[in-house]
């Protein structure tokens, strides 16, 4: 772990980044679901990655949204001509753009569409695109009190800040969303709540100093017409519920790693409703009481 680079490092790839030991933002939500999960992930990699299809489409509309150039670079639509990705015209084809990723025509024109709907709107261009905005860089610590390394990427952050932050310091991660009005539940149940707050104590750790992000963006894109974009603060609340719990994983994580004892599931328990029909039936007997 004190061989890895620390501190900012923009050049450094995405391959680079996944690669190592430090314990992300996305390490920490696999842990706090199941401490036995996260070993068998990434401390015995007994547990590969699967490849799947919304994972490229994701990575594919940020380089876009972020970096453009490499997108154009990087990406391929697939021809019209071609209608099935098997059989000898595919196989040429798939040859003559050797590691070039190839999207498909419906996929290319939703990226095509999202990026208009981010460019479409003032707030995140400015966030995006100020001047002192770094894209794409990852930043990681040495070894922490918790006795691991800690690292993020976030899409942007800004030391200098922007006329839209009010010239303070700000992350800003780009994330899409079905619709609109669903974004909110996927805050919570994704943990978007907690990744803001992790950057941040990442990002103080790595030496920031004034340039720590204060104020924490998300850059909401819709993935259906009418292809909306929304800039979303996080709010307080939202920050230090966060925090609280950033840090009770890591102490918890700090444990495992002391006693290399990982909890798995329950071995005994109980089973009811969920809470929302709790509360449906607790409500409907007080109103007949």
């Amino acid at each position: 772990m004190s061989a890895l680079p620390t501190g900012t490092l923009p050049d450094e790839s995405n391959d680079d980044y996944h690669a190592n030991d430090a314990v992300s933002h996305s390490k920490l939500e696999v842990f706090a679901q199941r401490p036995a999960l996260f070993k068998r992930k990434y401390i015995d990699k007994a547990i590969r990655e699967k490849s799947q299809a919304h994972f490229t489409f994701g990575s594919a509309f940020h380089t876009a949204v972020l970096e453009p150039e490499l997108f154009a670079n990087s990406y391929v639509e697939q021809p019209a001509s071609i209608k099935v990705r098997r059989g000898g015209v595919w196989d040429e084809f798939a040859a003559s753009v050797g590691d070039t990723e190839i999207l498909t025509r419906s996929d290319m024109g939703l990226i095509d569409a999202m990026q208009a709907a981010v460019c479409g709107n003032p707030y995140a261009v400015d966030l995006i695109s100020s001047q002192g905005a770094i894209r794409e860089a990852s930043v990681r610590t040495g070894l922490t009190e918790w006795g691991c390394a800690l690292q993020c990427r976030p899409d942007v952050t800004n030391p200098t800040g922007c006329d839209y932050s009010g010239g303070y310091a700000y992350n800003a991660d780009v994330k899409t969303v079905e619709s609109f009005d669903k974004f909110d539940r996927q805050f919570f149940d994704f943990g978007y709540y907690r990744q803001q707050p992790f950057y941040k104590l990442v990002q103080g750790l790595a030496g920031a100093g004034a340039g720590t992000p204060v104020r924490f963006f998300y850059i909401v894109v819709e993935k259906q017409e009418p292809f909306g974009c929304a800039v979303l603060e996080v709010d307080t609340l939202s920050f230090n519920d966060g925090e609280k719990e950033v840090r009770e994983s890591l102490a918890k994580l700090q444990r495992c790693y002391a006693e290399d004892s990982w909890p798995n599931i329950p071995m005994v328990g109980h089973i009811g409703l969920p809470e929302w029909r709790v509360n449906q039936i607790t409500a409907a007997m007080e109103a007949s009481a």
